[in-house]
């Protein structure tokens, strides 16, 4: 009997630590809020390389290298082959009938030397896969930029979020201490009347910055496509001073030579005067060299 009463609290200590453990556990596997954040690093590594229009427009640039390399394809030799072998019975009334094997074989190479219009078809095609570069380095740019800024926006709320609970917490505790002296007798009626109405002011602003922030979390996901974790780890970077240009002429001279809209811009530009080309070419001659080689052996009798 003894015994049995000693295990008695043995079992009631372990049902405690279980139903202190499980909704620990729940709270950690279920609450992405507390899931440690990944680096700015991973998470554009893992949108670029799974992102709709990244996987698009890669597509598009596959698309553009097999068609320059038809354009390269039509000017290598074509060879044709073609033959025939078989038995052949001729029937005579007057003679006897004639029997015998007939075979025929053909060999035609052709190489084209000169057509304009295929000329143009290559730097067009050639043009065309350079655009398709731009297209997808420009999904790049935007996509790192979407990135970036639904990670800084975050960082951002979350120090926002976290000033306006300081300010708050400050100013509630000087209401209550303003409270306490004019409880005591030494303070001012009007002094708490002012702090509480600055803490409601207080208290307005962390329930507008709660919102940024839950705003920020949500792009965040959409964005990423995974739950920002932690936002305290999430910290705004030094900005490099060093390498924005350093006069307004430099700047402006960058954005012309490196804007990719720009070079897209004359790329089309240049394709439109090689589809003129093209269309005038049409009109010229077009040279081949052919060669041809046949073999015949009791063809056709």
């Amino acid at each position: 009997m003894n015994v049995f009463t000693k295990r008695l609290p043995v079992v009631d200590m372990k049902a405690k630590i279980i139903l202190f453990i499980w909704p620990v556990l729940f709270v950690l596997l279920f609450n992405p809020g507390l899931a440690q954040a990944k680096s700015l690093q991973e998470l554009l590594t893992n949108v670029l390389q799974s992102d709709p229009r990244i996987v698009q427009a890669r597509m598009s640039d596959e698309i553009s290298t097999n068609s320059l390399r038809i354009s390269y394809g039509e000017w290598l030799p074509a060879v044709d082959l073609s033959g025939h072998y078989g038995h052949e019975e001729i029937r005579n009334e007057l003679s006897a009938n004639t029997y015998f094997e007939n075979q025929k074989f053909q060999a035609k190479l052709t190489q084209l030397l000169f057509n304009l219009s295929k000329i143009v078809g290559i730097k067009s095609a050639a043009k065309n896969k350079e655009v398709s570069e731009l297209s997808l380095e420009t999904v790049k740019q935007t996509i790192t930029l979407d990135a970036v800024s639904a990670y800084f926006n975050l960082a951002r709320a979350h120090q926002q979020l976290e000033y306006a609970k300081i300010s708050e917490n400050n100013i509630r505790n000087q209401a209550q201490s303003e409270q306490t002296r004019v409880e005591k007798g030494s303070g001012v009626a009007t002094n708490v009347l002012q702090i509480n109405q600055q803490l409601y002011g207080a208290r307005a602003r962390r329930v507008n910055a709660e919102r940024t922030h839950q705003a920020a979390a949500n792009n965040f996901k959409r964005v990423f496509k995974e739950p920002p974790g932690d936002s305290k780890e999430i910290k705004l970077p030094a900005v490099p001073y060093a390498e924005l240009p350093g006069t307004i002429e430099q700047f402006i001279e960058n954005v012309l030579a490196e804007n990719l809209n720009m070079k897209q811009s004359r790329l089309a530009l240049e394709i439109a005067e090689l589809a003129e080309k093209s269309s005038r070419s049409t009109f010229l001659p077009e040279l081949k060299l052919i060669a041809q080689s046949q073999f015949k052996e009791d063809d056709a009798g």
